[in-house]
Parts: structure tokens; C-alpha cells; sequence
């Protein structure tokens, strides 16, 4: 099983740390190995959220410059409540969508998502839509976190042996059914043979593939994964990605992740978003014991949110 996609994370192993700059340019590479970025640098996108108000910010400054377009306009941005870009660096890899369906555009589930076969193959780096001065530089100011990023893996038989939903709400289990019994059966080499099944599973589970994407599994399995989730918080992890969950588990790839490292503590406590894994009979939440000194990580299922 190829574990990376052009090969950009290879080095990593968990509990390697990274500096802001190294995450955003190894992003960058991978988002600049398309075709289609140079189209996006010349229509003036962001890579990374920076208002016109924070590049007073000598860091913040040379972030805009190394990986935004020059031409980007820092002023132009949402106000609801957190600036973001409305011009930002995204394309879709579209040579192989092929499970794209009309009736697939359709808002469904808590998440109020279209299902993710019809978008299957968008390409972004995660950092254009949350302030990087919000999650990163200002809470490296206040002393909430170091600066620094810890690369972790979860492992790929927790999440296949226990994700149930995703954080939308969907039940993930007929996707895990179609995926055995399309590599138990036909194989993943003739697609025409491929879309039979999906037809077939269509009429009798509606919505079933809701949150995962077909095509994105098949490319995954074949060359492997583009890019670890990137998840700002210390205490809550788990609250998108789940796309990647599901394809990496169902290949029987370990989870890849980073998330930024507490200031002032060698330990620490995560825990998912949402109780998405079924365990013992029970909904439950997927506690992380986080172990700088001797670099490990423990997991458990908890009931109780903290």
C-alpha cells in the first residue's frame, strides 16, 4: 500500500515536530504540483487566510508573501464573524470523476453537505479558510500553544473497527460493505464494473456514499494519500477530515494528522468533536493521551464529553 501521494510527508514518522512555516510549505508544494495552480495564482487566490489588518506582523508578512499570490486582495473578505477570503486557492482534479450523479447535488444530513461523490477531487490545503492569526499567531502570543506542530497517526484498525458516523451524521457501514464486496468481487480495475455496484447500491441504500468518495478511494489506493488533516485546536480533534478517515481505514492505511502542541505541558488530553464510534454497544467519543517525554500516544472510548 503506497502510504503518500507525490510523496511530499514521507519523512515524517509521529511525534515529529514542525514549524509553522515548514506545515504551510510543504502544503504549498503539494498544492503547487498541479497543473491548475498556476491558474489560480494569476486570478489572485490565498493560500493562507492573512488580512490587509495582520500583515503588520513581521511572521504573518512573510507567510503572505512566500505563499499567497501577489496579486490577492487582502481587503476582500467575509465578515461573519471570522474574516475569510472569498478568493481562495482551490481546483478540482477532475481526470477521473466518475461517480458524479445529478441527483448528488442535493443538501442533505446535519452538515447540510452535498453528497461528496459530486465534488469528488477538489483540491485545497486547509489553511485559506480558518485566520491564520486566530489559531496559530495569536495563540503563540497569549502563550497557548508553543508555535510548534506535532505529527500523529491513528491507527487504521481503531477507525475501522469502531467509526460508525461521520461528523455529518452519516452511517458509514454500507460504504464499508460496498467496498468488500467490490474487492472480493470484481476488483477496482474495470470501473464500468464498479458503477454496476454503485447503481445497485443506490436503489436499495439511499444516500449511502453520502460521505464517501469513490474515485478519492480508488486514487488513494493506487498512489496513496496528498495530505495529513490539519486539526488547530489542542483539546478537540476529529471535527473534519472525515473523508479521509473513512478512505485511509478502508485501505488499511494508518490516520494522518498534525495538531498544534499546548504551551507549558510535556501531556494532554484530546478528544473527538462528536461521539462517532461505536464501542461496547455505545456511541462514544475517542479520548487522546498525548505523551511528548515518551512519544507515544494512548486511545479511549469515553461516554462522557469533556
Amino acid at each position: 500500500m503506497i502510504k503518500w501521494w507525490k510523496g511530499i510527508f514521507d519523512d515524517l514518522k509521529p511525534y515529529d515536530k514542525l514549524s509553522m512555516d515548514n506545515v504551510l510549505d510543504r502544503y504549498h508544494r503539494g498544492m503547487q504540483s498541479f497543473d491548475e495552480f498556476e491558474g489560480e495564482i494569476e486570478r489572485g487566490a490565498f493560500f493562507v487566510n492573512i488580512h490587509e489588518s495582520q500583515l503588520k506582523y513581521p511572521e504573518l508578512a512573510e507567510f503572505h508573501r512566500k505563499y499567497n499570490s501577489p496579486t490577492c486582495d487582502v481587503t476582500n473578505f467575509k465578515t461573519d464573524g471570522m474574516l475569510e477570503p472569498y478568493n481562495k486557492l482551490l481546483f478540482s482534479y477532475k481526470k477521473n470523476r466518475n461517480f458524479s450523479k445529478p441527483e448528488y447535488n442535493e443538501i442533505k444530513f446535519k452538515g447540510n453537505t452535498s453528497n461528496y461523490n459530486g465534488r469528488d477531487g477538489q483540491i485545497r490545503g486547509g489553511f485559506s479558510t480558518p485566520s491564520i492569526y486566530e489559531y496559530y499567531y495569536k495563540q503563540k502570543v497569549d502563550k497557548k500553544i508553543t508555535g510548534e506542530w506535532l505529527y500523529q497517526e491513528i491507527p487504521h484498525e481503531l477507525i475501522y473497527n469502531n467509526l460508525k458516523t461521520t461528523n455529518n451524521g452519516v452511517d458509514i457501514s454500507i460504504s464499508k460493505q460496498f467496498v468488500r464486496e467490490i474487492t472480493n468481487g470484481v476488483g477496482w480495475d474495470d470501473i464500468e464494473e464498479v458503477k454496476k455496484l454503485v447503481n445497485e447500491f443506490d436503489r436499495v441504500y439511499p444516500d449511502w456514499n453520502h460521505d464517501f468518495p469513490i474515485n478519492g478511494f480508488m486514487q488513494m489506493r493506487k498512489d496513496g494519500l496528498l495530505f495529513p488533516a490539519v486539526w488547530t485546536e489542542t483539546d478537540k480533534l476529529m471535527y473534519h477530515s472525515f473523508h479521509r478517515l473513512i478512505m485511509t481505514s478502508f485501505n488499511q492505511m494508518n490516520f494522518p494528522f498534525i495538531i498544534p502542541i499546548p504551551f507549558g505541558t510535556r501531556k494532554w488530553v484530546s478528544q473527538s468533536k462528536e461521539s462517532s464510534f461505536y464501542n461496547e454497544g455505545e456511541y462514544s467519543y475517542l479520548n487522546f493521551y498525548f505523551d511528548l517525554d515518551k512519544k507515544e500516544t494512548k486511545y479511549e472510548f469515553s461516554k462522557v464529553k469533556i
